[in-house]
């Protein structure tokens, strides 16, 4: 995803033809795409926010945007309050002083003892609070430490901002602790009738052949079964009332209808004939333009990177330059044969996107011609996995 950061949008769901066929034919890069309750949700990088806001308004989708995140997004609310930028810089200035100075150790073991030891093999070596980190050796401290304390096998020190860690290897073996699993049912996500089922653990609540409704239970974690045992030539019988994780897949055969739509006109891209250079400001990894663009857009190729130095330390700070082949969107108008072709290529790339999963047993294309532009309807039945885990929680 953009490193601008990236824009969450809840589009409704009429408009989801339309809209994958623009992101298909511009190669947009797209995360999390879904439809849930009426309405297709879906996450692009900032950097598509325009190209996707102008997109939903010339097909009159009703929309918002319901999550922003990256850096976009903070420098909004910093330029929002000076306060915080202010607070910024003097937080960065004073992290770049100190940045060479020790403020405090971790020990990760839960020996005091040894911990107490190791504390004190790095005091000797002169590694204490307020000594600079860039005249340690910490490799020699490492050797040194494997040889005055017999109780680990390895030692290893790393520094992370101003903090000195030590992981160790102990020589006696740590008990392993095991993971609390969550009691789990397999519900069914799709409308269907079961083929097969394959389960390792849970109770079992219908059978293969009968149909199932999205959202029933087919396999419940919640499991309550009886025993019999016979003792001293009587029979007992007794419940037992356990919480399990279900565990297995269920198939099934199912139906689902989707229709997409093709207008009489494509967007294009159009490249420009020169290439141009323009420089980004990399902070922490992080790219900050450094110009402003227009409405066109661009393909984006690095060129080269300079950091910034002070005092002879290199800071996190560079100037990138990148060489930009910037293109202009246009629309060209096309016939009803080639917007029939067109629906076709939308309803293949839905089944690569949202089929792959499943086997395609069979499907059913209709046509409809109307002066917007060509709806294609394809029914289709598939047959996979219809199975989904669920958490549930147990009332105490």
């Amino acid at each position: 995803m953009s490193l601008l950061g990236s824009v969450t949008y809840k589009a409704e769901s009429s408009c989801s033809a339309r809209l994958l066929r623009f992101i298909s034919e511009n190669s947009l890069s797209v995360q999390n795409m879904y439809e849930k309750n009426g309405w297709l949700y879906f996450t692009v990088g900032y950097e598509l926010k325009r190209d996707i806001d102008a997109r939903l308004k010339a097909i009159s989708a009703e929309y918002e945007i319901i999550r922003e995140t990256g850096l976009v997004r903070a420098v909004k609310c910093c330029l929002r309050k000076k306060g915080v930028l202010i607070g910024c810089a003097v937080s960065f200035l004073t992290i770049l002083l100190l940045s060479d100075t020790v403020f405090s150790f971790e020990v990760l073991t839960d020996n005091s003892k040894l911990k107490a030891d190791v504390l004190a093999v790095l005091y000797q070596n002169g590694v204490t609070a307020g000594s600079s980190i860039k005249d340690v050796d910490f490799t020699l401290i490492e050797r040194d430490m494997k040889k005055k304390l017999d109780s680990i096998s390895w030692a290893g020190i790393s520094v992370q901002g101003c903090k000195v860690t030590v992981d160790l290897v102990e020589n006696v073996d740590k008990p392993e602790f095991t993971q609390k699993r969550l009691p789990t049912n397999l519900i069914a996500r799709e409308d269907a009738v079961i083929d097969k089922i394959d389960y390792i653990d849970g109770q079992l609540m219908t059978t293969v052949g009968s149909g199932v409704k999205k959202g029933d239970v087919i396999i419940s974690g919640d499991v309550l079964g009886d025993l019999n045992y016979t003792r001293h030539g009587f029979v007992k019988h007794f419940y037992v009332h356990y919480y399990t994780r279900s565990l297995g897949k269920v198939y099934g055969t199912f139906e689902r209808t989707e229709t997409f739509f093709q207008p009489y006109s494509v967007t294009e891209k159009a490249l420009a004939a020169e290439p141009v250079e323009k420089s980004f400001l990399s902070l922490f990894d992080v790219d900050i333009p450094l110009f402003f663009t227009g409405e066109s857009s661009s393909i984006i190729t690095e060129q080269q990177v300079t950091p910034l130095t002070f005092m002879g330390v290199e800071l996190p700070v560079a100037v990138k330059s990148y060489v930009l082949t910037e293109y202009n969107i246009t629309e060209r108008p096309i016939d009803k044969l080639e917007a029939g072709r067109r629906a076709e290529q939308l309803a293949e790339t839905y089944e690569h996107n949202f089929l792959s999963e499943y086997e395609i047993l069979s499907k059913d294309f209709t046509s409809k011609i109307t002066p917007e532009g060509v709806y294609l309807t394809a029914k289709y039945k598939l047959h996979g996995v219809i199975s989904e885990e669920v958490e549930f929680f147990i009332n105490k």
